[in-house]
């Protein structure tokens, strides 16, 4: 399947939007991720595909002012500069740390840090605007879906016994929830 955004032949789905969207998901040992988001996403700066080699690596730019890389390799990825804007850390796999900065107003911190195992666990079910819900999974269990309305929510499940939900709104985060994860600012439940 040719995708109209990107010009190149994603390996299982596509999902465009208003001729702005464009997600590519490919979860084989050679992937790479394309996610776009329009009225969020710019797309003259940021999402350009990397290659990856038995690596499965994913740009995703969820700002104007943010840009965000996300690896899922053995290796930690990049830092992620964002400004004013909020940033939170999630470490997905024992040597990996996902650095991702999804709003402008707050600053929510939400680490994981050295109790996260996650190589048979670890599942990413995202929700980035309004009318489309984006599943991605790495491995073989997956989260609960996360339903989408007017705000912006994800919900990243590290292991078995711990799963955050953040969600933003343009005002901040509206609610962060783990069992042994430490809950910065404001913390709603």
């Amino acid at each position: 399947i040719v995708c109209f955004c990107c010009l190149r032949v994603c390996c299982d789905r596509v999902l465009c939007c208003h001729r702005v969207c464009c997600h590519r998901i490919c979860c084989h040992r050679v992937c790479c991720h394309r996610v776009c988001f329009h009225r969020v996403c710019c797309h003259r700066v940021c999402c350009k595909i990397i290659c990856c080699h038995r690596v499965c690596c994913h740009r995703v730019c969820c700002h104007r002012v943010c840009c965000h890389r996300v690896c899922c390799h053995r290796v930690c990825c990049d830092r992620v500069c964002c400004h004013s804007i909020c940033c939170h850390r999630v470490c997905c796999h024992r040597v990996c740390c996902h650095r991702i900065c999804c709003h402008r107003v707050r600053c929510n911190r939400v680490c994981c840090h050295r109790v996260v195992g996650c190589d048979r666990v670890c599942c990413h079910s995202i929700c980035c605007h309004r009318v489309r819900c984006h599943r991605v999974c790495c491995h073989r269990v997956c989260c609960d879906r996360v339903c989408c309305h007017s705000i912006c929510c994800h919900r990243v499940c590290c292991h078995i016994v711990c799963c955050h939900r953040v969600c933003w709104d343009r005002v901040g985060c509206l609610r962060v929830c783990c069992d042994r994860v430490c809950c910065c600012h404001c913390c709603m439940q």
